[in-house]
Formats: structure tokens, sequence, C-alpha cells
């Protein structure tokens, strides 16, 4: 049993007529997380304000190219499909006023009889922009862009320093409010289109489908476009999708969209 002058040398846990040490640790602990959370909400509602202001500047930009100088009076839209392969379709997709390509797939890494050689449009998907470089070539140069318009797909943390970069370059939903202001969601119209003809349902549609919807508009490319790549009929289906960054989307359901396609476009 200690003795009272043990007692006398033991630590206080209290100060005299004052809170527990413990008590004062966890009102410090409270107000740290307090603040914390707080510098979070702020920094979260910063950001939202900043994107809400890049957004708006994005969308100014595309308001800015809606002229006749960036209209195309016909479009050869060029799906990275293997269905172009030695098929000699070059000649009939040059033979278009402008051609609309998808992410690193400039015209010079395939052979011109099969794919042409014209490069006007580029639609990029969001996630592969940190892809694109110097050898992706002189369509999305940051400084003498050969393109006359660089779409991406849309809007995520990697693309703000590209769009930065690229004064041409803008984002497809802003394309999308530019050019049909309050039409239906485009993906929902793909969903409605399957359930309809009794074809796959996709969580959403792909890059490709959703940049098709939106440059069909004649002031994008007049009263022509068409679409090289797609398979003739459901018959004929293959994967028909050629990316060197990865594989198809299971998100995706392309024989919808390519079914899509062949009732909606001219598909060659």
């Amino acid at each position: 049993m200690p003795s009272s002058e043990t007692d006398a040398l033991l630590p206080s846990r209290r100060r005299p007529n004052g809170p527990s040490w413990g008590a004062t640790l966890s009102v410090g602990i409270i107000g740290l997380v307090s603040v914390a959370s707080g510098a979070r909400f702020g920094w979260k509602a910063y950001d939202n304000y900043r994107w809400k202001q890049l957004l708006g500047t994005w969308e100014e930009r595309t308001s800015a190219q809606h002229t006749e100088r960036t209209r195309c009076n016909s479009c050869a839209v060029v799906i990275p499909s293997d269905r172009l392969a030695g098929k000699g379709m070059g000649s009939a997709i040059d033979a278009h006023d402008c051609v609309v390509r998808f992410n690193t797939h400039d015209p010079a890494d395939a052979p011109a009889e099969d794919w042409g050689s014209k490069d006007d449009i580029r639609v990029v998907n969001a996630y592969q922009v940190e892809a694109l470089g110097p050898e992706t070539g002189s369509c999305i140069d940051p400084q003498n862009p050969t393109c006359r318009r660089v779409i991406i797909t849309w809007e995520t943390p990697s693309v703000e320093g590209f769009m930065g970069d690229h004064a041409n370059a803008e984002l497809l939903p802003q394309m999308g409010a530019e050019y049909f202001p309050g039409a239906k969601d485009v993906h929902e119209t793909l969903r409605e289109f399957a359930n309809q003809n009794g074809l796959g349902v996709p969580m959403f549609g792909s890059s490709a489908y959703c940049a098709v919807s939106i440059i069909r508009h004649p002031d994008i490319c007049g009263e022509r476009l068409t679409l090289f790549g797609i398979p003739s009929s459901m018959a004929v289906e293959t994967t028909g999708y050629i990316d060197p960054h990865g594989p198809p989307s299971a998100a995706h359901c392309y024989e919808t969209e390519h079914e899509f396609f062949r009732k909606t476009s001219w598909c060659r």
C-alpha cells in the first residue's frame, strides 16, 4: 500500500481547480478535427467554384467556334475498326470536306488507301488525354494545330491542363448544350433504342456514339455525315475495335450502337 509520502510524489492527473489533461486533449482533438473538416469543406467549395468558372470559360469557347469558319460541308467519321483494313475506302473518306478521327489514331499510322489521309476533327476520350503527344500528329499541336476542332469527351481533372494548352479544344457536353439546347440525354436515347429493338442495353454510350450524336448537327458537319468502319449488318458484327490503350469497355454495347448507326446514319 503506498504511503502518503509516495502518493505525494506521483504526478497529478488533474490541474488544481481545472479540467483534466484528458479532457483538454479531447477538446484539442475535436478542435483540430473541426478545423480539418472546415478546411476540406472550404477547399471543396472553392474547387467546385473553380470548375464552374472553367466550364463557363470553355462553354464560351464553343460558342465562339460556332461559326462558318469551323463548319464542314460534309464529314467522314472514321471509327477505329478493323473493318476498314484492305477495303480501299481511303479515297471515299477523303472525298468529304472534313474527316473525324479518334484518340491517337493519326492517319499517318495506317495505309492511306484504306483509312484516308485527311485529319480535320479529332475526338479524344478524356481518359486518353495523357496519351496524346507530339507523335500523335499536327492535328492537336498546341501551337499550330491543323485540325479545325479538337473535342474532349467530358471534363476530368486530367483535361484541365490540355484545355489550357490547346486554345481550340472543346468539351463535348458544352458542344451539346450549344448545338442541341434542351435535348434529351444521348445515353437515354440509346437505351430507349435498345429496349425498342430487343438489343443489349448499355450503361452509357461510347465516346464515338456520343460524339456522332453531337457533330451530326448541320452547323458542324453540314448535310452529310458518313460513318466508316461500321459492319454492314448484325450478321457480320465483329468486335471491330482497335485501340492500343485498352480493350472495349464492358459498359458499352457496341452491337447496339452499330445498329443504331445503321438505322440513323449513312454507314460504309
